[in-house]
């Protein structure tokens, strides 16, 4: 997949696992595991069982950790351009334009402060150019880490996750007035607020799943408990284009269906010039994201 194919959406689980299929065997990707040295996989299932298993021992280097903490892995500068040039092709780098102008709901998922910054500054954007019924964030409460306090400083006084994006969305859309808040009882919170313009935003914060912050798949499911999904039958998801493979499809394979009939994703552009190491293992770890969320999705 590159900037000129397709878009990431899709309107039923059939295309879905289509998708899925045609992203984890695209010739990019099997000739980049061929050069790291991994299995070659074809469409049957013990072939992409097998490549998933070597992402996981072999790409995967969070083990657990947030993604700005893992320990950095030293590439030769061609490896890392090898690196780059798949994850162009794969959609990683950056993603075609929304193909609708209308949605019911925009999403923005949050992420570490800098991608909280240019997601809520790209959702702005995004309403200059296509309409939607209303602005929905999903976060989590997890604290902001020592390096992204030093990336945004002036995210010391947010100190987690959802407090940072809130604050985001005030810069881009404010001043937000609070007009409902809701505490679940599940360790979740479910805030509204309006905006200028009449611009109605949202903020879920997902509770921790046994002690754990939640990850997108996660997220996302609680974003479909708590709303009346009637509201997202053509929903926008809004990120950033490194992460566009694992939370597209794991986007699709928790909401697509009765009565969400289009689901979509844009990102905001990786730079990737001068690829550094540390560039290269996040393309890296989020292309075994990707296989992972894809093959679980086959497999199904």
């Amino acid at each position: 997949m590159s900037p000129h194919s397709p878009a990431w959406a899709c309107t039923s689980r059939s295309e879905l696992a289509e998708r899925a299929l045609q992203w984890v065997t695209a010739p990019a990707l099997t000739d980049l595991v061929a050069r790291l040295g991994g299995p070659v996989p074809d469409a049957g299932l013990p072939s992409l069982r097998a490549l998933r298993r070597w992402t996981a021992s072999t790409l995967d280097t969070r083990r657990g950790v947030e993604r700005r903490e893992a320990p950095v892995v030293r590439r030769p500068a061609a490896q890392r351009q090898m690196v780059v040039d798949a994850a162009r092709q794969l959609g990683l780098v950056e993603t075609p334009d929304p193909t609708l102008d209308v949605y019911d709901s925009l999403i923005v998922l949050a992420g570490a402060t800098t991608g909280n910054r240019l997601r809520t500054a790209l959702a702005r954007a995004l309403l200059s150019r296509v309409r939607a019924t209303d602005v929905v964030a999903v976060a989590s409460d997890r604290p902001l880490t020592s390096s992204e306090h030093d990336s945004d400083p002036d995210s010391r006084a947010d100190r987690t996750e959802w407090r940072h994006l809130r604050r985001c969305l005030d810069d881009e859309f404010g001043p937000l007035r609070c007009t409902d808040r809701t505490d679940p009882g599940d360790g979740g919170i479910d805030l509204s607020y309006e905006a200028p313009g009449d611009v109605a935003v949202r903020m879920l914060v997902a509770p921790e799943v046994n002690g754990i912050r939640p990850n997108t798949t996660q997220q996302l499911r609680y974003l479909r408990a708590r709303s009346p999904f009637g509201s997202h039958e053509r929903s926008l998801l809004v990120t950033s284009a490194i992460y566009a493979p694992y939370q597209f499809f794991a986007a699709c394979r928790e909401l697509i269906g009765d009565p969400v009939r289009h689901l979509e994703l844009v990102g905001t552009p990786t730079s990737v010039e001068g690829c550094t190491d540390v560039l290269a293992q996040r393309l890296l770890q989020e292309i075994h994201a990707g296989v992972h969320a894809a093959v679980d999705i086959v497999d199904a």
